[in-house]
């Protein structure tokens, strides 16, 4: 199942020129290696192909030191410059575990108290 990116960060991201602070960039997380994204778009991202390797696998995928989603890279190709990567899965990054279980606002109160 393929997740589409929202409409805002796809604006963003296509038009650097819009983006007001460095901080709004968008970085893609390789192992403990961090590279800036040029272009990003519903089925991949575009980073500098003179300072990146072939891309394959998971990244992690940020903006402003806060995670977005996690990438599968199926294919990387070169052109004019650019590494051109494309996703096979991207999921978001949530802050909380899923549950399997509905949360009612009660929960709270039946927990037992700390001793």
């Amino acid at each position: 199942m393929i997740e589409t990116l929202p409409e805002a960060y796809v604006h963003t991201a296509a038009h650097p020129s819009r983006r007001s602070r460095g901080a709004e960039r968008f970085l893609v997380h390789v192992g403990a290696e961090t590279h800036a994204v040029l272009r990003l778009w519903e089925g991949g991202f575009a980073v500098d192909a003179g300072l990146v390797p072939r891309l394959r696998g998971a990244v992690e995928i940020s903006r402003a030191g806060r995670d977005l989603w996690t990438c599968l890279i199926v294919a990387s190709r070169v052109e004019d410059g650019m590494l051109l990567c494309e996703f096979k899965r991207i999921t978001p990054v949530h802050a909380e575990a899923p549950v399997d279980y509905v949360r009612t606002a009660t929960a709270e109160a039946l927990r037992l108290p700390r001793a």
